[in-house]
């Protein structure tokens, strides 16, 4: 585990009181990754990998946020992946102006080069804003969920299904 910015701190600690009831344990949120475990929507111990969405100017399309992935101790020049440990990995997205978490599925974000941009549409931030949780799925393939954080219970279930599937 990696030490996190008083930050990230502080975007795990707004997490952890969004999924209220929802939430049996967690791990230390000064550490990366942080290992959840749920006993709603399932029991289930998931290790998040949290990242805070952005849409800056320049770089990218309009209407687009992305993420920008690093595991913990990746160096320059070297591949990463996220380690599962005892919980299936979540790469979540976290977007403060909307107050929106968008998941993403692991298996679409391995062996990846240091600081690689993971981008998505603003569409699935503002639905999910709309309805409480979006879907969407990427050209790629990939289907990520958008969910409030009052609703971010039902992302995870979402989100699981989209993992089942």
């Amino acid at each position: 585990m990696v030490n996190v910015a008083a930050r990230k701190t502080k975007l795990y600690e707004k997490m952890i009181r969004s999924l209220g009831d929802a939430l049996w344990t967690c791990s230390d949120m000064s550490k990366r990754p942080l290992v959840l475990q749920l006993i709603k929507p399932y029991k289930i111990e998931v290790t998040v990998y949290l990242f805070l969405g952005t849409n800056p100017p320049g770089g990218r399309r309009d209407g687009e946020y992305k993420i920008t992935l690093t595991s913990p101790g990746q160096q320059r020049r070297t591949r990463g992946n996220f380690e599962s440990g005892s919980g299936i990995p979540l790469i979540l997205a976290y977007i403060e102006d909307y107050d929106v978490y968008v998941f993403f599925n692991n298996r679409f974000h391995t062996n990846f080069g240091y600081n690689t941009n993971v981008q998505f549409k603003q569409e699935l931030v503002f639905n999910a804003v709309r309805d409480g949780v979006s879907r969407m799925t990427k050209e790629n393939g990939e289907t990520i969920i958008g969910a409030r954080g009052r609703n971010i219970v039902d992302g995870f279930k979402e989100w699981f299904k989209v993992l089942c599937s």
